[in-house]
Order: C-alpha cells, then sequence, then structure tokens
C-alpha cells in the first residue's frame, strides 16, 4: 500500500496486475510452506513512505540514480524519516540505560 498511512479497507485491498505485493514473505523449512504476515505499512519504510513514493513520481530517474550511489541508501533513510527515527530512539535507549544505571548505583548504596 503505497504512501497511504491510513487503516481503511482501501488501503488494505491495493493491488498490482500481478497482485498484492507483501513486505515480507516467510518460510517453513519444516513444512515447507510459504506465508506472507499482513500488517501495517512501517512510517518510514524506504520503500513506501509517502515521501519516497512522492520523490519517486515527481523524478524516477533522480530517485533511483541517487540509491544506486555507494552510500545511497542512506538517501533513502534520510528521505523516509528512517534516520531521524533511529536517532530518536538511540536516544531514549541511552536515556533509559542512564536510569537502569542509577538504579544499580542506588541498590549498591544499600
Amino acid at each position: 500500500t503505497v504512501g497511504n498511512d491510513n487503516n481503511s479497507d482501501e488501503n488494505n485491498s491495493a493491488t498490482t496486475p500481478l497482485g498484492i505485493v507483501p513486505h515480507q514473505i516467510r518460510g517453513s523449512l519444516v513444512s515447507y510452506t510459504l506465508m506472507t504476515p499482513t500488517v501495517p505499512a512501517f512510517v518510514h519504510c524506504t520503500g513506501c513512505a509517502a515521501a519516497v513514493v512522492d520523490a519517486y513520481r515527481s523524478d524516477k530517474m533522480e530517485l533511483v540514480y541517487q540509491t544506486c550511489q555507494p552510500r545511497g541508501h542512506e538517501a533513502l533513510e534520510t528521505l523516509s524519516g528512517l534516520t531521524e527515527f533511529r536517532a530518536k530512539a538511540n536516544a531514549q535507549l541511552e536515556a533509559m540505560e542512564d536510569d537502569d544505571a542509577m538504579w544499580d548505583d542506588d541498590e549498591e548504596e544499600e
């Protein structure tokens, strides 16, 4: 579901001429089966985030060219907002680790 973040029926039934394009395909070697889980699209997906789709629609060749450069993945990550999302997540994780360290120090004093 390209560039649409809501959970409407229209969003869930979007197809292509070849059928629904899954974000994941999971397989089981034990039962020799494939499964395509249905989950909402990640807002910062480098393949279908609204900003990525808009950039592709406005200048396909430039987006593909930038992405194919040696560090092209960084351009997609920045465009989709994934870089900022990771930075915020890392800051929150560090804050949690600092809180844990503070609690550990309090326990040692007792």
